[in-house]
């Protein structure tokens, strides 16, 4: 099957480096709050992980909060994406927003939220999704007469965090900011995380398109 080669030209704002924040995460979080007002998934990002057999593996999950010390997500921590996290804690993210035409990709490290953490989320959480947390043994082959019982299964109190279920903070070594620009001169700018330099420790740099 061949695609359609039109392409569309991409017509997304200029991006003057000296102009954006010396900390990404201040870039981050001005880009992120234009894409809530045009997305309301602005917040779905894309995880990617290795397993054991060096397989790597991308999923998009829910960016429920981030700030100084990284950005968090929450999951059954015996998923696959658990796993390969307890394997190589070395993850990327990538979160894109087709209206503004801009991707920023980061990469970082994995670690466990605190369970008072992990509790405190799952207490907001819908009553329904309470219960799927519970019942559902996440990324584990099952029959599939096995869905209706398991969805089926009794749950003595939904709204207790499960001791197997929790949350990953991504503390970021690395951000690229993209913007789609005509003619594919795209606007790519790089931060690397460099302690000690200046206030916020990190660099930048452009990258050639």
């Amino acid at each position: 099957m061949k695609i359609n080669n039109s392409q569309i030209d991409y017509d997304g704002e200029d991006i003057n480096q000296a102009d954006l924040s010396a900390n990404p995460l201040h870039v981050f979080k001005e880009w992120f709050l234009k894409a809530q007002q045009e997305d309301n998934f602005a917040n779905a990002m894309v995880l990617s992980t290795v397993s054991l057999l060096q397989q790597p593996s991308s999923r998009v999950v829910l960016l429920k909060s981030f700030d100084y010390r990284g950005f968090v997500f929450f999951t059954n921590l015996e998923s696959q994406k658990a796993e390969d996290i307890a394997y190589l804690s070395r993850v990327s993210l990538l979160f894109f927003w087709p209206t503004q035409i801009r991707q920023v990709r980061i990469q970082g490290e994995a670690r466990k939220v605190s369970r008072k953490e992990a509790e405190e989320y799952f207490a907001t959480r819908p009553l329904g999704s309470q219960i799927s947390a519970w019942q559902s043994p996440q990324s584990r082959h099952i029959r599939e007469e096995a869905i209706h019982k398991l969805r089926e299964k009794p749950v003595s109190d939904p709204s207790q965090c499960p001791p197997f279920w929790g949350g990953y903070r991504i503390k970021p070594s690395q951000y690229e900011f993209f913007q789609g620009k005509k003619d594919r001169w795209h606007d790519r700018i790089l931060y690397l995380r460099s302690p000690g330099l200046g206030k916020y420790g990190w660099r930048s740099t452009r990258v050639a398109p």
